[in-house]
């Protein structure tokens, strides 16, 4: 299934926060949004995520991801209100994010 950008906000954070809404984990993009969440959510938090290093397709491009960077670790902005709102329990890291 295509990206269609007229779809974004319908497939990556709902905006109905209805716990009955469609969009709530019911199609491929709002469950990897919400797994990114929870997974960003968890490592803010100072709990362990796993990591694989990723030196991408071609090393020699210089880009390397050897670690998470700690920088802004456990800093959070208003928009994990909404997230918290729209996947309710269905997020349990991201609902301690908004409630810590």
């Amino acid at each position: 299934m295509p990206f269609v950008a007229a779809d974004h906000a319908r497939h990556a954070i709902a905006w109905d926060t209805s716990p009955t809404h469609p969009c709530v984990f019911s199609d491929q993009w709002t469950v990897f949004t919400a797994a990114g969440l929870e997974y960003t959510a968890k490592y803010n938090l100072n709990y362990t995520v796993p990591f694989v290093p990723n030196c991408g397709a071609y090393p020699s491009s210089g880009w390397c991801f050897k670690n998470i960077s700690a920088k802004g670790r456990g800093d959070f902005s208003s928009m994990w209100e909404m997230a918290a709102a729209v996947y309710g329990d269905l997020a349990p890291y991201t609902q301690k994010v908004v409630t810590s």
